[in-house]
């Protein structure tokens, strides 16, 4: 993963070549946010997987308690429509990511000193996809929590000008409030993603716990081969599930970089906390890949 992380650092070297230090920071911003789409794009594959297994490992235990078959068929049917709506809305969250990626190269491709109509038109029609798509998302359930509830958009923004015409034509209030508004969703989900990823974990934890750990401890005869290295890994893998808030904050700091750049109120950018945020992300997938049954 960290390899991984360093090819996009690379990415970013490479936009980063000539121009002046404003422009060197949409670069840079533009490299980082494509970096952030593609960290998310495989957390949200392993939060899919996690659902799956621990709605798999609910649906084992909930079958011992049920006597017949339509208990067991009622079951089965309802805890797999719950799934589908899950997945649904992770299904809704990857198309999401998917356009803010598109944005963010394109943005980059902006920041060039040769004015391109096409990359303009480009840039536009898709904050315009993100806008019309946004709201479905922003009325998502996530662990029985409405996204829209954690939502606060933006009400104003001034924005500066800019030494490059594209720039200043791109950067409309309208537009750097929908950029604005998708990033502060993204900073819900992941909040609600992260609980529910240590929800799941828990389960899948407890399970393995239970399957490889108590049970061939309490038989008869010799223990597993790696009973002891499946031992130390649900137990350290409890302690690392409390890092699971850190990967928030790479969608917080973006949304922060990003009104820096863009707005006279916000501040300075600090593009380098994003990048140091991703590898959160990067490190709670590898944690939630070592976990999967």
């Amino acid at each position: 993963m960290k390899l991984k992380l360093s090819m996009y650092i690379l990415f970013f070297v490479l936009l980063t070549g000539c121009g002046s230090t404003k422009i060197n920071q949409f670069a840079k911003f533009s490299a980082a946010g494509f970096t952030y789409t593609e960290a998310l794009d495989e957390l949200v594959d392993e939060v899919a997987d996690t659902a799956i297994d621990a709605d798999t490992i609910s649906l084992v235990k909930a079958r011992k308690g049920l006597k017949t078959q339509k208990e067991r068929g009622d079951e089965i049917i309802a805890s797999t429509k719950r799934l589908k709506n899950q997945l649904n809305v992770l299904g809704d969250l990857k198309r999401h990511v998917f356009l803010l990626k598109k944005y963010f190269l394109t943005l980059g491709r902006l920041t060039e000193s040769e004015f391109d109509e096409a990359i303009a038109n480009n840039a536009s029609a898709l904050v315009t996809e993100i806008q019309n798509f946004s709201p479905k998302l922003r009325d998502a359930d996530i662990n029985g929590t409405n996204i829209n509830q954690l939502v606060n958009p933006l009400t104003n923004a001034a924005i500066r000008k800019f030494r490059l015409d594209a720039l200043n034509e791109h950067f409309t209030e309208e537009r750097v409030k929908t950029i604005g508004l998708a990033l502060e969703t993204h900073e819900a989900l992941l909040t609600l993603l992260a609980e529910k990823i240590r929800d799941d974990q828990e389960d899948i934890l407890a399970f393995k716990e239970t399957e490889e750990i108590d049970r061939p401890f309490r038989n008869k005869g010799d223990l597993p081969k790696k009973w002891m290295e499946n031992r130390k890994a649900v137990l350290s893998n409890r302690i690392s599930l409390a890092s699971a808030d850190n990967a928030v904050e790479a969608a917080s700091s973006l949304k922060k970089a990003f009104l820096a750049l863009v707005t006279t109120n916000s501040g300075e950018a600090n593009i380098d906390d994003v990048f140091a945020d991703i590898n959160e992300i990067l490190d709670l997938v590898d944690l939630v890949k070592s976990e999967e049954l």
